[in-house]
């Protein structure tokens, strides 16, 4: 037998006794047995067996012993056991006593109730106390013990597998070399095979060889050339630009020593600088546009050629329109000629006065020149002694100097040194080719053995010098045109020492008027310090000004606090606040119902059209009145 699959007492097992019973359909009559009551859906209470073998008791009823007999068979631990199988008996037969109908709801412990289907799903415990959540936590915490260990174990793997990259990348790039070079030797396997297959003489290949082995050598030679002049153009770069930074430094020392007008008129002087370098990269970018613009309607205009004639015609019309009012105000301007004389006369005369004026500023200006290089002469010899810093760098501006007038001055001897030797390797070249062109001509075959290997012999003699010729003539197109860039490069090396050497004349200048500016460093520092102690005086009288002033105001904070409370606590206050909100909201309502209404008055503007309709009601009356009359 199976045990039942829901909580059930001695009722439940009677239900499903009753169960195991054949249907049988019966009238309604009045049954046999003690206690027997009539019963449209009951069937004759008799004595019989079940299917089972099991005999029921007549009358629907049954004994004692038998509940507690079938109250054994439930699930122990449950509701209905074996400790209450007497009162489940005694239940179970006064259920019985009552003559309740066999087919009827089943009465339980728990009351009236239908019979419960097995549930489905896995088990678990009915009591889920702390000893069941703890379990639940300990499985939980094994699988995130298990998950980190996996993931620890990874995290090792890949740590290894990183300690191993660079060794595999130190292997892989050997290993790209090694592909490389043996790349290399594969290719110069193949051409050989190819110059083989093509012809067998193995001395035009040591000829070709040799000619390669001379050209690699020569483009060697130029490729070191070429980074021996990076580098040294790198080095005065960054000479240059150390220079420079020098230069900076020295121009931010200047201007923090300026007085505080001077810095503020160069503050403004920087100001309008960015402001106009701004302005002429708006008027770049414009003009660029501009540009742009007017190819465009160029190519336009290009598919068009009367346009284009057109356009071009209205350029000359604008340009001529323009020429003829210069022309009309020249005329205008003209005077009759004994004016003209007289006004050419005035100018002349004006002309002479400016040119002895300007003859006498030239010469005070020499004077001037020369007074100003005999105190620089001193300046120098006085800096010479200070070994200073700025005596230092100013001697080696002067070195610098005289470098840039030697290399200036021996310009145009190197440039014609240079083309003469340019000129000297063209006529070489030429009489090569010559040479070359004359001895091909001269070569005639031979018909006897001797004469023709010695014939073959010469020719590939003279091919191998021709080759060589043909390399000469290459290396100096080579030569040639690197000379020609190192030409363009002294070119424009030489503009840009003409840059620097104005530049550092500027400089000069400007360390003129420096030291012309710092003879008087004693008035300057008594000046200074007495500024110092007159602003010092006036900080302390500002300080106990602003201790009194702070006193001050932190009082009169106090009391606006004090009446700031008193106002926030007095009820008038703030109702008119509240009234202040309102009035604030409802102006705001106002005006949005104003902005609304011009709108709509706008919109729908009815006076308009009320003069338009009563013009036209108007109109169609007076031809009525025409029509009728």
């Amino acid at each position: 037998m199976e045990r039942p699959q829901t909580r059930r007492g001695s009722s439940d097992t009677i239900s499903f006794w009753e169960q195991q019973q054949p249907a049988e359909t019966n009238t309604s009559s009045q049954g046999g047995g003690d206690g027997g009551i009539a019963n449209s859906s009951s069937r004759p209470l008799t004595r019989m067996a079940n299917e089972y073998g099991v005999q029921k008791p007549a009358g629907g009823m049954m004994s004692a012993g038998f509940a507690q007999r079938i109250s054994t068979v439930n699930r122990p631990g449950s509701r209905v056991g074996t400790a209450a199988s007497g009162s489940n008996a005694m239940r179970a037969v006064t259920a019985y006593n009552y003559n309740a109908a066999a087919v009827e709801r089943p009465t339980t412990q728990q009351g009236l109730g239908g019979l419960k289907t097995a549930s489905r799903g896995l088990p678990q415990r009915q009591i889920q106390d702390k000893s069941y959540y703890l379990g639940v936590l300990r499985a939980k915490m094994t699988e995130v013990n298990a998950e980190m260990g996996k993931l620890t174990k990874g995290i090792e793997k890949n740590n290894k597998e990183l300690q191993s990259l660079p060794s595999l990348e130190k292997r892989v790039k050997e290993m790209a070399a090694e592909i490389t070079d043996l790349q290399s030797q594969a290719a110069d396997l193949n051409l050989l095979q190819e110059k083989i297959a093509i012809s067998s003489d193995a001395s035009q290949m040591e000829i070709e060889l040799q000619s390669l082995l001379v050209q690699n050598e020569r483009e060697a030679h130029e490729a070191e050339d070429l980074f021996d002049v990076v580098k040294t153009v790198k080095e005065k770069m960054a000479a240059l630009e150390r220079e420079i930074q020098m230069e900076n430094d020295e121009a931010e020392k200047f201007i923090t020593t300026l007085t505080p007008g001077e810095q503020e008129k160069y503050s403004q002087l920087r100001t309008e600088q960015n402001i106009l370098a701004k302005e002429v990269e708006n008027t770049t970018t414009q003009l660029s546009a501009l540009e742009t613009k007017a190819r465009k309607l160029e190519e336009e205009l290009r598919p068009f050629p009367t346009k284009e004639e057109m356009f071009r015609l209205r350029q000359n019309l604008v340009e001529l329109e323009s020429k003829y009012e210069q022309m009309k105000e020249q005329d205008a301007k003209r005077l009759d000629p004994e004016g003209e004389r007289a006004q050419l006369v005035a100018s002349v005369k004006s002309d002479n006065a400016e040119v002895a004026a300007m003859e006498q500023q030239i010469k005070e200006i020499l004077a001037e020149t020369e007074r100003l290089q005999n105190e620089l002469q001193e300046i120098d010899n006085t800096f010479e002694e200070s070994q200073s810093e700025r005596g230092q760098k100013y001697r080696d501006l002067r070195k610098r100097e005289q470098v840039m007038d030697e290399f200036l001055s021996s310009w145009e001897d190197n440039y014609a040194s240079e083309m003469d030797r340019l000129r000297e390797l063209e006529t070489h070249i030429m009489q090569t080719l010559n040479k070359v062109g004359k001895q091909q001509s001269l070569m005639q075959l031979v018909p006897s053995i001797s004469e023709y290997s010695t014939a073959k012999e010469d020719y590939l003699v003279k091919e191998g010098e021709l080759e060589k010729s043909r390399a000469t003539v290459e290396g100096i197109a080579i030569e040639y045109q690197r000379l020609q860039n190192n030409l363009q490069k002294m070119e424009d090396l030489e503009n840009k020492i003409q840059g620097e050497l104005k530049t550092l004349k500027d400089q000069l200048e400007t360390i003129q008027t420096n030291s012309i500016k710092f003879t008087g460093v004693d008035d300057l520092r008594h000046e200074t310090e007495e500024r110092r102690n007159r602003l010092l005086l006036e900080q302390d009288d500002l300080a106990d000004k602003k201790s009194e002033i702070q006193a001050r105001v932190n009082q009169l904070q106090t009391q606006c606090d004090n009446l700031q409370v008193e106002l926030d606590k007095n009820e008038t206050h703030v109702t008119l606040h509240v009234f202040d909100e309102k009035l604030r909201s409802l102006e705001e309502d106002n005006e949005l119902m104003s902005k609304f209404i011009s709108e709509n008055q706008n919109t729908y503007n009815v006076s308009a059209r009320r003069d338009a309709t009563m013009e036209i009601v108007r109109t169609y009356m007076d031809n009525l009145q025409s029509t009728y009359n």
